[in-house]
C-alpha cells in the first residue's frame, strides 16, 4: 500500500471498520478518493494535493483542517450526513477550483465560514438540514447556480439572493428554501432572471411580490404546506409545475393565473389539493384557465397536457 504513486482512483466505500488511511501512503497521483459510508472514519485524511473529487459523506469526521487549502485542484467535496461535523476551515474560500460543496444533513454544523474572496468556480452549495443559523455575505459566490438551505429554521434573510447584479447571485437557476421560517420575499426579485426552480414549501409566507411574474424562466415552483399563504398574484408565463398542496389559508388567485398567448405550447400541472378556503372566483379561475389553455394548445396542434388538480371540497381534474 505504500507504493501507489500512479494510483488515480481509490474507492473504499462502505468500509465501515476503516478509521484512517495508513501512514506513509504514497498517492501523489490520486485524483478521486471515495470514503462514502465509512462510518468509523474520524479524521480528515492526509492526501495528495492533486485530488479533484473527495467523497466523505457518512463518515465520522468532526472538522475540516486548515490545511485543506492545499487541495488546490479540489472540484467536488461531499460531506453529506457527517453527523459529527462541527467545524469548517476558515480558509475554505481558498479552494478556487471547488465547483460543488455538499453539507446536507450535517446536523451539528452551526457556522458557515466567512467567504473573504471570490469563489468563481463554485456552482452548487447544499446546506439543507444543518444547524446553521446565520449565513455570511455571499457576494463572492457570484456564479452559484444551485443553493439549498432547506430545513434549517435559520430565518436567514433571503434578500441576499435577490440583490441586483453584480452584488447578488444573478446566476442562480435552482433555489431551495423550504422550512426556513421565511415570512416574506423581497419586493424586487428581478435579479434572479435565470431562476428555473424555486422551493418555498413549509414557510410562513402570506403573499408573493406583485412582480413575481417577472421571473420569466421559472418552470418549477413548490409552495406546498405554506399554511399562511392567502393569495397568489399572476405567475410567470413559462411556469410548468406549481404545487400549492395544503395551502390551507389560500383564498384568492389572480385572473388569469398565468399569462396566456396564442400558439401556447407549454405543458403544465398545477396542484391545489386541500386548499379548502379557495373561494368560488378562484375555483372558476382555475377551471377557465385550464379550458382556455387547452384550447390554445389544440389550436397550435400540440398534444394537450395541462392539468389543474383541485379538491375544495370536490375533486376536479382537467
Amino acid at each position: 500500500m505504500k507504493c501507489l504513486e500512479k494510483l488515480i482512483y481509490l474507492n473504499l466505500r462502505e468500509c465501515t471498520s476503516l478509521k484512517n488511511l495508513p501512514k506513509g501512503l504514497k498517492t501523489q497521483s490520486l485524483e478521486t478518493l471515495i470514503l462514502s459510508g465509512c462510518s468509523s472514519f474520524r479524521k480528515f485524511p492526509m492526501i495528495s494535493e492533486n485530488v479533484e473529487v473527495l467523497l466523505l459523506d457518512g463518515t465520522a469526521i468532526k472538522s475540516l483542517p486548515e490545511s485543506i487549502e492545499s487541495l488546490r485542484k479540489l472540484a467536488l467535496l461531499n460531506l453529506k450526513n457527517c453527523k459529527k461535523l462541527k467545524h469548517l476551515s476558515s480558509d475554505l474560500y481558498e479552494l478556487k477550483c471547488l465547483q460543488e460543496l455538499t453539507l446536507s444533513g450535517c446536523s451539528q454544523l452551526e457556522v458557515f465560514p466567512e467567504i473573504k474572496e471570490a469563489m468563481e468556480s463554485l456552482e452548487i452549495l447544499l446546506l439543507d438540514d444543518t444547524a446553521i443559523t446565520e449565513m455570511p455575505n455571499i457576494k463572492h459566490l457570484r456564479n452559484i447556480k444551485t443553493f439549498s438551505l432547506c430545513g434549517t429554521n435559520s430565518q436567514v434573510s433571503v434578500s441576499m439572493f435577490f440583490l441586483p447584479p453584480p452584488l447578488g447571485c444573478s446566476q442562480l437557476t435552482d433555489l431551495y428554501l423550504s422550512r426556513c421560517g421565511l415570512d416574506k420575499l423581497p419586493d424586487d426579485i428581478s435579479g434572479l432572471s435565470l431562476l428555473q426552480s424555486l422551493c418555498l414549501s413549509g414557510n410562513n409566507i402570506e403573499t408573493l411580490p406583485e412582480r413575481f411574474n417577472q421571473l420569466h424562466n421559472l418552470k418549477w415552483f413548490d409552495l406546498k404546506y405554506c399554511k399562511m399563504l392567502k393569495s397568489l398574484p399572476t405567475l410567470p408565463q413559462n411556469l410548468q409545475y406549481l404545487d400549492a398542496h395544503e395551502c390551507e389559508s389560500l383564498e384568492t388567485l389572480a385572473n388569469p393565473l398565468t399569462p396566456l398567448t396564442v400558439g401556447e405550447r407549454i405543458h403544465s400541472m398545477f396542484i391545489f389539493t386541500n386548499c379548502q378556503k379557495l373561494n368560488q372566483d378562484a375555483q372558476e379561475c382555475l377551471v377557465g384557465h385550464a379550458r382556455v389553455k387547452s384550447q390554445l394548445m389544440a389550436n397550435a396542434s400540440v398534444k394537450r397536457y395541462y392539468r389543474v388538480i383541485v379538491s375544495s371540497p370536490p375533486s376536479t381534474l382537467l
